[in-house]
């Protein structure tokens, strides 16, 4: 089993755990025992305390593994473009190198060196 799954799996058992309780506390605490209910509805309330707390649970876990999934997602998409731009800067490092090396471009003529004309200098007119 992949740890990207084993960390999914723990997350949502303890998502799912924690919001069961919650609900179920919820429900203890604004339910009226005290007024004698009768057997079918204390057990309607007990069945329907354990379904919605257990719905609750799933809908929780269900929501932490889309979460996970779309951060590994993203972090997977992130490593993809960071090694394509290392990739690219790479390839433009050692193009670079190689066109100093050569001492012109690639795509241009080399550049020659002006040369200086002689000065002409001024005849003495006598």
């Amino acid at each position: 089993m992949k740890k990207l799954e084993v960390l999914k799996d723990a997350a949502a058992m303890l998502v799912s755990t924690g919001v069961s309780t919650i609900i179920a506390n919820a429900i203890k605490t604004t339910t009226p025992w005290d007024f004698k209910p009768k057997p079918y509805k204390k057990a309607g309330v007990i069945m329907g305390s354990f379904v919605l707390s257990h719905m609750a649970g799933h809908a929780a876990s269900q929501y932490v593994e889309d979460q996970i999934d779309e951060f590994s997602n993203a972090g997977r998409a992130f490593l993809g473009l960071t090694r394509e731009i290392k990739k690219v800067w790479n390839e433009g490092v050692q193009s670079a190198a190689k066109e100093t090396n050569e001492g012109h471009l690639a795509n241009e003529e080399p550049k020659e060196e002006p040369k200086e004309e002689p000065k002409e200098e001024p005849k003495e007119q006598a």
